[in-house]
């Protein structure tokens, strides 16, 4: 449940110092910003299901899931054999957790053949992208992307 805009404008006037007696103008436009961003009536409705905030950082907090998103947000569209090369998993550890991810409209799969390709849902909010693409920009992550561009026999020829 996110906070109505008067429950975070309270919150944010409890943030303040104790010794100033005027509102904090920065928590003020900061929880404004938040809220206008962030409003219920913002969030889409991706096959009869809101994509929230909660909901979004929940999904996010395994490693394995947190690293397959970025991976798809910066290479676009992979199969679940190239994210099991670049993530150095086995295959039913990384599809239990794409399929997690399936299920809170995070990521889209398309079956082609016997092979499944993962993507970022396109029906994904503008803050969603936004703090991924935050997150993504991290040095850490580029050891997966630098694994996968090692990879022998990626799927443009092999998966399809």
């Amino acid at each position: 449940m996110f906070l109505s805009r008067q429950r975070a404008w309270n919150r944010a006037r409890t943030l303040q110092p104790e010794n100033s007696t005027e509102p904090n103008r920065l928590i003020q436009a900061a929880f404004s910003a938040l809220y206008a961003k962030m409003r219920i009536s913002a969030y889409p409705y991706i096959n009869g299901h809101t994509v929230t905030p909660e909901l979004f950082f929940r999904a996010l907090a395994d490693q394995t899931r947190l690293n397959s998103v970025l991976l798809l947000l910066n290479e676009g569209e992979l199969c679940v054999c190239e994210l099991v090369h670049a993530l150095a998993q086995t295959q039913p550890h990384i599809s239990r957790h794409l399929g997690q991810l399936r299920e809170r409209n995070i990521v889209a799969d398309q079956r082609r053949g016997q092979w499944v390709y993962y993507r970022l849902h396109p029906d994904l909010p503008d803050w969603a992208l936004e703090v991924l693409r935050s997150v993504g920009d991290a040095e850490h992550h580029h050891r997966f992307q630098k694994r996968l561009a090692t990879m022998p026999n990626r799927p443009i020829a092999a998966c399809d």
